[in-house]
């Protein structure tokens, strides 16, 4: 938010809107394939939104015999929002490359539906 003050001067004044919000989040492993699901439900000055994502990725441990670890991801997104969604329902595919612990680069797209 910003206004004038007494003196002419412009003020900028942090605005912080109070929510209610729950989450939840499920990981599961199983041998080379995480299972994700993440929600979230919340209550704003405007009302109630929902919004959940899940999906899975599976490694390739290992590949052509090196330390390199390649994955596959694929993802399912929803928010309820309407138009005011950052996506309303849409998929995302990836892959994510990892050599050695300290390098980790994720590439991917999202295809929207409807």
């Amino acid at each position: 938010m910003a206004l004038i003050d007494g003196a002419g001067r412009f003020v900028l004044i942090p605005f912080y809107e109070q929510i209610d919000q729950t989450g939840f989040d499920l990981q599961i492993t199983k041998e080379d394939v995480l299972w994700k699901f993440e929600m979230i439900s919340r209550k704003v000055q405007d009302g109630r939104f929902t919004a959940l994502t899940g999906g899975l990725e599976y490694s390739f441990v290992g590949v052509f015999e090196t330390d390199a670890d390649v994955g596959v991801l694929a993802e399912f997104l929803f928010d309820d929002r309407d138009d005011n969604a950052a996506t309303l329902m849409d998929f995302f595919y990836g892959y994510c490359h990892n050599k050695k612990i300290r390098f980790f680069k994720k590439i991917g797209f999202l295809v929207q539906q409807g």
